[in-house]
């Protein structure tokens, strides 16, 4: 269980081989998105378990390297197509931002599947390759310090994506090729696979 400054850690967790650090550091990286960053309702439910996952697997990679970090990451791929074909490829379940009619948020398998998790981080991943990873961590700091104590939803990570690619692009026709490049409506209303689909290698 998490709270804002506060994790609490089942001991199974603690393995003398240290296999599990990946999840200590994502229930640890929920004090910052999820906690001091908070989706403004379950549809919006990748924005804390997507961003955690990112957060999760750079502390893999300074821990064990970026080698690591991308196979857990191709790991988290295949788990998440299991979900997508379990669902449907047209089951809005597999949208980062589904519509669940008159369903209970709080009463549905979205939450408990690999969707907002995976298809959320392959996302961010996707907007670090465009702007490489220097860039993006600036971003995902003014991420945090502009939205701390907030609830938000995608169109407020998505403008500040924007603006901070023209502050970090001085180049407008640069910048505008990244803003341009990118298809929101696709990656979060769209079900089914990404538009994109990373490669996972070593990046800039």
């Amino acid at each position: 269980m998490t709270y804002p400054g506060l994790t609490f850690i089942s001991p199974s967790i603690l393995t003398d081989d240290k296999s599990l650090v990946y999840l200590l550091s994502h229930e640890i990286s929920h004090s910052w998105t999820g906690l001091l960053v908070t989706p403004a309702n379950w549809q919006n439910l990748w924005l804390s378990e997507g961003f955690t996952v990112f957060l999760q697997r750079k502390v893999s990679q300074i821990i064990y390297g970026e080698d690591i970090a991308n196979i857990e990451a191709k790991n988290g791929y295949n788990a998440y197509l299991e979900d997508i074909n379990n669902y449907g490829t047209n089951n809005t379940y597999t949208s980062l931002l589904p519509q669940f009619g008159e369903s209970d948020p709080d009463d549905y398998a979205y939450a408990f599947s690999e969707v907002p998790y995976e298809k959320g981080f392959n996302f961010l991943y996707y907007l670090e390759t465009l702007v490489n990873k220097t860039n993006f961590q600036i971003i995902l700091k003014e991420y945090i310090n502009a939205f701390k104590f907030q609830s938000i939803d995608y169109l407020n990570f998505k403008d500040l994506f924007e603006k901070q690619v023209r502050i970090l692009f001085t180049d407008e026709e640069k910048a505008n090729t990244i803003i341009n490049t990118v298809d929101w409506n696709s990656w979060i209303l769209s079900p089914g696979l990404p538009v994109v689909k990373n490669a996972f290698r070593k990046l800039k």
